[in-house]
């Protein structure tokens, strides 16, 4: 067994992976440090301010992750840094993972682990329903108070987007709108079906103008999408983190949306959730 000092560092999961694991063998783990910049950063507001504020908390979360990472004998195979938490991920041997979870500067590591977060897609009529514009006054507000989401940007996080459907044509913003933490495709896609159903729901149809199926809350405003849940409605803790980073990092470009939507589906394993 291992030495039970590492108890609060290790997950139980983590733990029962590292006693399998062959001489040589790598394992996918996400190291969390225990200073977090991130959690006392001030409030930025400009776009310059916001700007600077990134590349402050990278710097120093990577001279942080440096110090340690340094001390570490041995390479680390696919090593991703993030400053939106100051970590890492890293394919390590059992004894480098057992020595990061030694260090002081080390709060916790876990394994790269598995989410399933939504159902296979079903075969169907996809037209989706517009009760729900009305059920929340969005028409009201469209009509009333001439407020539709135009000049806004809105984010998803989810399995990719249909950029060619009728609904959602011409709304991704051409800038920086899609990254793909699953396959690294360029192009935007969706092979599940629900990330371009929750797109459609933020920004779908164009309200009160002629296009007759409008499903989306604010249809006057862009949309950017990460691609972090592949076909069969599957994530990982890496590739979720993926996704939030990129969101984070368009601050430094002024492009950061003005929200972001996080619709995974319910009921989630919650076991599955469980870091330790």
């Amino acid at each position: 067994m291992l030495n039970l000092i590492l108890a609060g560092t290790l997950s139980p999961v983590l733990q029962e992976k590292l006693e399998a694991l062959e001489p040589g063998e790598r394992l996918g783990v996400i190291v969390h440090l225990a200073e977090q910049p991130v959690e006392d950063a001030y409030k930025a507001r400009t776009k310059a301010e916001k700007a600077q504020l990134v590349r402050y908390l990278r710097d120093l979360s990577y001279r942080l992750q440096d110090e340690v990472l340094s001390d570490l004998k041995g390479e680390l195979k696919g090593l991703k840094r993030y400053w939106v938490f100051n970590g890492f991920y890293c394919e390590a041997t059992k004894d480098q993972i057992l020595a990061l979870a030694k260090d002081p500067r080390v709060a916790y590591v876990v394994d790269n682990r598995e989410i399933k977060v939504l159902d296979p897609p079903k075969p169907g009529n996809d037209k989706a329903s517009e009760w729900n514009i009305s059920k929340i006054g969005a028409d009201r507000v469209w009509s009333d108070y001439g407020i539709d989401g135009t000049g806004r940007v809105i984010g998803a996080m989810d399995t990719g987007v249909d950029t060619s459907h009728p609904a959602l044509r011409g709304k991704m913003r051409p800038d920086h709108g899609w990254f793909d933490a699953v396959n690294g495709n360029p192009n935007p896609y969706d092979d599940h079906g629900h990330g371009t159903h929750v797109t459609g729901t933020m920004v779908g149809g164009d309200g009160p103008r002629p296009f007759t199926d409008d499903i989306g809350v604010a249809p006057g405003a862009q949309f950017v999408h990460a691609k972090i849940i592949n076909a069969s409605g599957t994530t990982t803790f890496k590739m979720i983190h993926d996704g939030f980073q990129w969101i984070a990092d368009l601050a430094e470009l002024g492009l950061e949306p003005d929200a972001v939507q996080n619709s995974w589906g319910w009921p989630i394993n919650m076991e599955s959730l469980e870091y330790w």
